[in-house]
């Protein structure tokens, strides 16, 4: 059961308190009620202890100097800058923390391919809209990942690059052709130059699906 009202020992855990002389905020979900008191638990094992011998731990009496309060924001501040250190150094990060560490380090990241997919609704030959997406995300967040070395990044970058412009294929080789279709466009030799290579790289994006 989860506690709402403010226990004794100012929500410290009296097991904990006389056994090991450490000040442990209890749990809200573990709390037992004795002569008309409430007392709350760091876990269920302390409870049942207290239940077994209430006189041992009911007159628990709490030091002169408390520790500062600390806030749930200060808590979870402190949490994940633990994280994100760990998650640097490439060591010590457990299981517990890895979704804190995900969260704070590549949920911005994520945000924004996702605002970059959105605008840009990438369309690559040969592909649908979902695979399309992905694509786009996939390599977004390579060429932005802060871990990259400046080599990795600048190859990531320029491969970015290249989807973006095969994305944009299609409409690039339309336009042109309604260009040199039209007798009205003075078509020039810098554009026939262009066009063949438009088309050469139509050519190979499509060859490379098969």
């Amino acid at each position: 059961r989860k506690a709402e009202a403010r226990a004794e020992l100012s929500n410290f855990c009296p097991v904990t308190l006389v056994e090991t002389g450490n000040l442990v905020k209890a749990s809200a979900y573990h709390l037992v009620e004795y002569n008309q008191n409430l007392f709350r638990f760091a876990n269920r094992e302390a409870a049942l202890k207290f239940m077994r011998q209430p006189l041992r731990y009911r007159n628990a009496k709490l030091p002169k100097k408390l520790p500062a309060e600390v806030s749930k924001e200060e808590r979870e501040a402190s949490h994940l800058l633990s994280c994100l250190v760990k998650g640097k150094d490439g060591r010590g990060l457990q299981p517990s923390d890895m979704v804190t560490y995900m969260q704070a380090s590549l949920a911005e990241l994520i945000c924004q391919g996702l605002v970059e997919c959105g605008e840009r609704r990438p369309l690559f030959p040969g592909k649908g809209p979902e695979e399309s997406a992905l694509l786009c995300l996939s390599r977004f967040l390579r060429a932005r990942n802060p871990l990259n070395t400046e080599m990795y990044a600048g190859k990531m970058s320029d491969a970015r690059e290249e989807f973006l412009k095969g994305c944009a294929l299609p409409s690039d080789l339309k336009e042109m052709t309604e260009k040199k279709m039209s007798p009205d466009y003075a078509w020039t030799s810098t554009e026939t130059a262009k066009f063949q290579e438009l088309c050469a790289r139509f050519d190979e994006v499509f060859s490379q699906q098969s």
